[in-house]
């Protein structure tokens, strides 16, 4: 029985290496993928800044809430975590309210708004 040389040694080592440089994107990606992300703003945080939201806007440099339209507007809370709001209409033209969704780090909340007599445009 024979042992290895060192031209084996080396060649199995720099097979080896370029196998593992090779999978390492996957295992990254896959445990990037297995890690749960922690939403920045609990749920009660974000209800609270829906609801300073709702009573003055403009406090907070925002628009009104009936000029919020359907892209989003970021903005962020006292505590500098990044909101997002936007308007979601109702499918009826007579429809008499419409719904300020709040979302943040995975979560969502909306609010109701009402509207104008006035049909819409």
């Amino acid at each position: 029985m024979r042992g290895m040389t060192l031209i084996e040694v080396l060649a199995g080592a720099a097979l080896l290496a370029i196998l593992a440089g090779a999978t390492l994107p996957w295992i990254v990606d896959a445990r990037r993928l297995s890690v749960r992300v922690e939403p920045a703003i609990s749920p009660d945080a974000l209800a609270d800044f829906a609801d300073l939201v709702m009573r003055d806007p403009e406090d907070l440099g925002l628009p009104p809430l009936l000029e919020v339209g359907e892209a989003p507007t970021r903005t962020t809370t006292p505590d500098g975590v990044a909101v997002s709001l936007r308007r979601v209409d109702a499918d009826a033209d007579d429809a008499a309210h419409a719904w300020i969704v709040f979302e943040s780090g995975g979560l969502m909340i909306a609010r109701q708004i009402r509207l104008p007599k006035e049909p819409r445009p």
